[in-house]
């Protein structure tokens, strides 16, 4: 018995191994799919918003340039858009997003003073989201930076989907090579054995036979085993003869 259960433990170890691996790599690189797709997304519609957005910058309209990133803020997954001038203080925005960013807002700042795009992750009202800021350039001048803040929390929810069913995964396994396990073990090795022990009793007490035991082709595994007890019978037996 304890060499079925530590045979079973051995090769869950090996299981649960492969699993945590293949589980970890596969993470990562749908991890990295989700984030590069998003990415896509953003800067597609960062690129086509900031053609309508400078006009309105540059000429400091910021009536209508609320109104237009009001419409904007209305897209799925899209929490809002915000406009902030060289400094990083807001000029327009999508009005839930107000509340929830500091001013200056550093990723513009350090945005504006590089000239450079920039994308992270940050955490708003305890959701993942994910920004992406970009420099307002109009003649070779920066007047301010366009920044959208997009939803990410549906990427971690989607990674932990990948775990729960590998998890899942894993444990179907695990029984079912148990259950096996314990069958072929059963089957080949304990029965069998179980079998031969009854004949080296009967033996003893003089009631078996000195042939080799009757045993399914199950315990095909034991075959040296049996040929080599009985053998050693056979020759007790004779022994035995020639004393008496």
């Amino acid at each position: 018995m304890k060499i079925t259960i530590r045979l079973i433990v051995s090769l869950l170890f090996i299981i649960a191994l492969v699993a945590v691996v293949f589980s970890f790599y596969q993470v990562r690189a749908e991890k990295v799919r989700l984030t590069d797709e998003l990415e896509r997304r953003v800067i597609i519609l960062a690129e086509s918003l900031q053609e309508s957005v400078k006009p309105l910058v540059q000429s400091n309209s910021l009536e209508r340039l609320n109104r237009l990133l009001e419409r904007f803020g209305n897209r799925e997954r899209l929490k809002g858009v915000t406009i902030f001038d060289r400094q990083g203080n807001i000029l327009a925005s999508t009005p839930d997003l107000i509340p929830e960013i500091l001013q200056p807002f550093p990723q513009v700042v350090t945005a504006v003073a590089e000239n450079r795009t920039l994308n992270n992750f940050i955490s708003i009202k305890g959701k993942k989201t994910y920004i992406y800021v970009l420099p307002l350039i109009e003649e070779d001048s920066i007047i301010g930076a366009l920044v959208l803040f997009h939803d990410a929390s549906y990427i971690d929810v989607r990674l932990g989907e990948i775990w729960k069913y590998n998890l899942l995964r894993f444990l179907t396994l695990s029984i079912l090579i148990t259950i096996i396990t314990l069958l072929v073990v059963r089957w080949s090795i304990t029965g069998p054995i179980a079998q031969i022990a009854e004949w080296m009793r009967e033996l003893r007490i003089g009631k078996g036979k000195i042939t080799q035991p009757t045993i399914s082709r199950r315990g095909d595994i034991l075959a040296p085993l049996i040929s080599e007890v009985t053998h050693l019978a056979k020759s007790l037996a004779m022994t035995r003869a020639r004393v008496e």
